[in-house]
């Protein structure tokens, strides 16, 4: 659903940087124009024939404060921005994650905000076999 919805496929490790205020993409992985601004340094691709792709980065920290993809040929286009940071433990995680969709005409909005954030923390997933149903083992 999120791959469609920006328009760039996602695997695990893209939602878990938009969710953690990191950019997208691997920023090593091409080249970008860089510009700096009063708000931070602004990182523009400098091959961005199919895909645009633009992110603001905090000066300070580095943690991004805008990203920004777009397929101008499609007129589609995402805008992620995180207006909100918040320390936990001594790290920075986004307090508010605002992403704005645009598929020609179709806008989709999307507002997050993270009222407490806890990590490291133990987890478990119980599950039961319905009665009536058999145990399947795929070797």
């Amino acid at each position: 659903l999120l791959s469609d919805l920006l328009g760039t496929p996602l695997d695990f490790q893209k939602v878990q940087n938009l969710l953690l205020g990191q950019t997208i993409y691997d920023l090593r992985d091409e080249r970008y124009r860089l510009t700096e601004s009063t708000r931070g340094y602004q990182l523009e691709a400098v091959n961005n024939e199919f895909l645009k792709r633009m992110f603001l980065l905090d000066a300070g920290n580095f943690k991004a404060l805008a990203q920004q993809l777009g397929q101008p040929r499609e007129n589609r286009s995402v805008t992620v921005t995180y207006p909100q940071y918040q320390k936990v433990e001594g790290q920075l995680f986004p307090q508010q994650i605002q992403i704005l969709a645009n598929d020609g005409a179709e806008n989709t909005r999307i507002d997050m905000t993270f009222r407490g954030i806890e990590f490291n923390v133990p987890v478990s997933f119980p599950f039961s076999i319905p009665s009536g149903y058999e145990e399947i083992t795929i070797e």
